[in-house]
């Protein structure tokens, strides 16, 4: 990226996290459409600061109008709890039972604090770019250059996956979890150079939207 000033890492991989307790494999939703069925209501939670960003990339994919109108359901109509942290406690008190718009290593991190949830690929799967450079003033810029070359490898980005759960979902890929998401049959929508402006004017319509400032 950045006329090769910068790596791919990994990706922020936008997903839903429910609790196994509540929620039986028959009813777990499909697609993000599904989350306007009224059998919803009441049941989901999502952050401030992630629905908006996903949304965004719903924009990109169905159009700003029909991702509007996705989120205003889920808010006004299923009643949706947006929070301006963690959703892990709602989960845990059984308050709510499914977080819409949450990362997959956030449901790692749920599970190591003892909860009994898991994450569901529905059919997109938005994913935010993350990249590693050098800095400008880098004190020992060769030694910055071959780390920011390490995590970029495959070898770095397997061990960032197994040790963080975060991976490097685009399409050469050699992680487990693209893997996973290919066989899903889920549609991928990679954040990119070409996409990052939109999505971020998106995202600043659908923030104040989900703040009820407009």
């Amino acid at each position: 990226f950045f006329e090769g000033e910068a790596a791919a890492t990994h990706n922020f991989v936008y997903t839903t996290i429910y609790s196994k307790a509540a929620v039986k494999p028959a009813d777990l939703p499909k697609t993000f459409d599904d989350f306007t069925d009224p059998k919803w209501t009441g049941k989901l939670v999502a952050q401030s600061f992630l629905l908006p960003r996903m949304m965004g990339f719903f924009a990109l994919e169905w159009g700003p109008d029909r991702a509007e109108k996705w989120g205003r359901t889920l808010i006004e109509d299923r009643k949706m709890l947006i929070i301006n942290s963690p959703s892990e406690p709602y989960l845990k008190s059984g308050e709510r039972v499914m977080a819409v718009g949450e990362s997959i290593s956030l449901a790692y991190q749920y599970q190591a604090d003892g909860l009994d949830v898991a994450y569901r690929t529905l059919d997109l799967v938005p994913a935010g770019q993350f990249a590693v450079t050098v800095l400008k003033d880098a004190p020992h810029p060769n030694a910055a250059l071959l780390l920011a070359a390490w995590l970029s490898s495959d070898e770095g980005k397997f061990y960032y996956e197994k040790l963080i759960h975060e991976a490097d979902i685009r399409p050469d890929s050699k992680s487990e979890l693209a893997a996973e998401i290919r066989k899903s049959g889920a549609k991928i929508i990679l954040e990119d150079l070409t996409t990052m402006a939109q999505r971020a004017k998106y995202y600043e319509g659908f923030s104040k939207m989900v703040r009820g400032q407009n």
